[in-house]
């Protein structure tokens, strides 16, 4: 699909926002879907929603070997400065 054919993006700033629910998401942006390239937003919840240990945990057959579910791939470290700002500096972490 050329880029004259998909549907506008209708931004969704990034920010802090509360649902109606009254439950907080971080939003990080406006994505297209994968496969049918509509937009949706991408967000992170931020009301202490859980999964299962099985969601993430374990492993899986996959390529024909034994792989990790689930598998850290950024780190983020914060290191408060002398003056009270906060660094913030992302390492890229070898995925198993």
């Amino acid at each position: 699909m050329i880029d004259e054919k998909l549907p506008p993006l209708t931004e969704t700033g990034p920010g802090i926002y509360r649902h109606y629910k009254n439950l907080t998401y971080e939003v990080l942006g406006t994505v297209r879907h994968s496969e049918t390239l509509e937009p949706m937003t991408l967000y992170r919840a931020l009301y202490g929603r859980t999964r299962p240990v099985g969601a993430t945990g374990g492993h899986v057959q996959r390529g024909g070997g034994d792989r990790r579910r689930a598998a850290a791939a950024l780190c983020l470290d914060f290191r408060v400065n002398s003056g009270g700002s906060v660094t913030a500096r992302r390492k890229l972490l070898h995925i198993l």
